[in-house]
């Protein structure tokens, strides 16, 4: 596991503060210590879900200035649920608190409707038990959004997938 060197909100199940945290490795994945094959993803299906309309307006802004598509932006669990099953996107940052129904609950159903979507859950409440809860539930990546206060984080999530 590589250690962190930077101050950050967001930390894996062990405790160690990073970036973003990675579920199928059990490793959290600093930018300083991420491999990129090349700065240009590929275009990819983005989806936005968080009852927080501005977080939306910014997550939205830094997608699509790296040329992703968002098809879509949901304010509940449900409504990610059906953006989902109508416009089957690669990619879903998910926040974890939300009305009618909640963002680990909306990942465990689009997981089992959809396993090859990635999901990143982007809240303000990640401890480790969360953060552990999120990966159960089909979340490949844990993100404060705290930390979402530049292009790196997201563009170093894309280059990751």
């Amino acid at each position: 596991m590589s250690v962190c060197h930077e101050s950050t909100r967001t930390y894996n199940p062990f405790g160690i503060f990073c970036n973003f945290v990675c579920a199928a490795s059990q490793r959290h994945i600093c930018k300083n210590s991420i491999q990129h094959k090349d700065d240009r993803t590929k275009p990819r299906k983005v989806l936005i879900v968080d009852d927080d309309a501005v977080l939306r307006m910014v997550l939205k802004k830094y997608f699509t200035t790296m040329g992703h598509s968002v098809v879509g932006e949901a304010g509940n669990g449900y409504e990610a649920i059906d953006l989902v099953e109508r416009y089957k996107p690669d990619f879903v940052t998910m926040d974890i608190r939300m009305p009618q129904m909640n963002g680990l609950d909306a990942t465990r159903r689009i997981k089992e409707l959809y396993p090859d979507t990635t999901i990143t859950i982007v809240s303000s409440e990640l401890d480790s038990d969360t953060v552990m809860e999120a990966f159960i539930s089909g979340a490949k990546f844990a993100v404060d959004k705290t930390n979402i206060s530049g292009i790196d984080t997201i563009k170093d999530l894309m280059n990751s997938i």
